[in-house]
């Protein structure tokens, strides 16, 4: 796959300073504020299901729950919309629209992806069909596996409900996927609730998945797509690494999109057993993957996180942010999380960088800027991308004369990652 040219690079659209905002700002009317407005709307009704997951002879298998969309007029399910799979027995969650659902669960004991002859499942309540409002949490929806056939197993069968995944955990995509086409992220930004319902979400890995190559997943940022990191990806060595992106809609809360990440990683980890990930993140992807290392600390879970590089990422915010959740129309609810006046920049570095963590901090400064004297990469000033408490936890400090998007197919750039890739996530722990 050959480079992708700078000029069709796209990510951090917004972000392009304040005189965008200002403009944007002035267009009450304008087609991107009214999408966003009907989208928030929708998002606003979201709810959640959840509950826990029992086995009382459990045999070290994953367990998978799977949500079931259902026609209430005849009671029954359509289709599997979503699921989530557990390393062990515990606790689940679903965010859901306002709607019908049934809830089942599995414990995979082969790990061969299917409800075999004699593997423990359970059913809600015998698959009673949940009346979810709007802006609602329906809580303790428990079930307990056992080996004993339920009755309703047998009629679900019997129905032949298609799958179709809102959220990708682990799917296999080309970065030449419709999906991941440029104007994928500006939709991510502007409609992130129609983003959803076009690409759904996910972790997608670029070839099948082996044992012994190391993922190293790649997190785009604001306006953001996969296919900006062409050039990195294709830069690295088949024989070592297998590729994943995240794609995600960018206007979305930056916990929102982490909790989702997490979530991923957790089914995949409970399915695959990882060993190491490696994390590239650009620009805003930067402070999800700084949320996200440490929130799975705080979460307890296994660690396979090794190394993570971000790159062109303003850990220290952007004013532009804001200015424009104050004079914007209609805020983009990510903004809101990266203007250095922000809770969540004003909090990112309260916790420390886990220290068994390899840290690359790249950045650039490409453009020159009359307001600066410390230089800006066009979109993210230097001061800003380097706050004293994010050097202090790397490993790696570089450099690059390069654009926010430049720095992406920049081959210093690529030098750099593979070499930071070799030293510091391939070493041992």
């Amino acid at each position: 796959m050959t480079d992708v040219p700078r000029e069709g690079i796209r990510s951090g659209a917004l972000l392009q300073g304040l005189f965008i905002l200002l403009i944007a700002a002035a267009l009450v009317g304008c087609a991107n504020f009214r999408r966003l407005r009907k989208n928030l709307k929708v998002m606003k009704q979201a709810s959640t299901v959840s509950g826990r997951v029992a086995a009382g002879d459990w045999k070290g298998g994953p367990i998978d729950v799977y949500l079931f969309d259902v026609d209430e007029s005849v009671g029954k399910p359509v289709r599997v919309s979503q699921f989530q799979t557990l390393k062990e027995p515990g606790k689940y969650s679903f965010s859901v629209r306002p709607g019908y659902y049934m809830i089942g669960a599995a414990e995979d004991v082969d790990r061969d992806g299917e409800l075999g002859a004699g593997e423990p499942h359970a059913l809600y309540n015998d698959f009673e069909i949940l009346n979810v409002a709007p802006n609602s949490k329906r809580s303790r929806l428990n079930m307990e596996l056992s080996e004993a056939r339920a009755p309703a197993l047998d009629r679900l069968a019997a129905q032949d409900v298609p799958v179709d995944y809102e959220l990708h955990m682990g799917d296999l995509a080309q970065l030449d996927d419709p999906r991941f086409e440029p104007s994928s992220g500006s939709m991510g930004m502007w409609q992130p609730r129609d983003f959803f319902d076009k690409y759904g979400a996910g972790v997608f890995m670029l070839q099948e998945y082996a044992e012994d190559k190391v993922p190293v997943l790649f997190i785009h940022g604001m306006s953001g797509h996969p296919r900006e990191f062409t050039t990195l990806i294709d830069a690295l060595d088949p024989s070592l690494y297998q590729a994943w992106v995240y794609q995600y809609p960018s206007g979305v809360r930056i916990q929102v999109a982490v909790t989702a990440l997490h979530k991923m990683l957790e089914t995949i980890h409970a399915k695959k057993k990882l060993e190491r990930l490696c994390v590239v993140a650009h620009s805003m992807g930067g402070l999800l993957a700084h949320q996200l290392v440490r929130d799975q600390v705080d979460a307890g879970t296994d660690r396979y996180v090794r190394f993570l590089a971000t790159i062109a990422s303003p850990l220290g915010g952007i004013p532009s942010a804001d200015t424009g959740v104050k004079m914007a129309p209609q805020v983009v609810p990510s903004w809101r999380d990266v203007g250095p006046k922000s809770e969540f920049i004003q909090s990112l570095f309260d916790r420390p960088f886990p220290p068994d963590i390899e840290y690359a901090l790249y950045f650039g400064f490409g453009s020159s800027s009359k307001k600066s004297k410390q230089g800006t990469d066009g979109t993210v000033l230097v001061r800003n991308a380097l706050p004293r408490e994010a050097q202090d936890a790397a490993t790696v400090v570089s450099g690059f004369a390069e654009t926010h998007t430049g720095i992406l197919v920049n081959q210093a750039t690529v030098q750099q990652l593979n070499e930071d890739l070799s030293a510091l996530c391939l070493a041992g722990d």
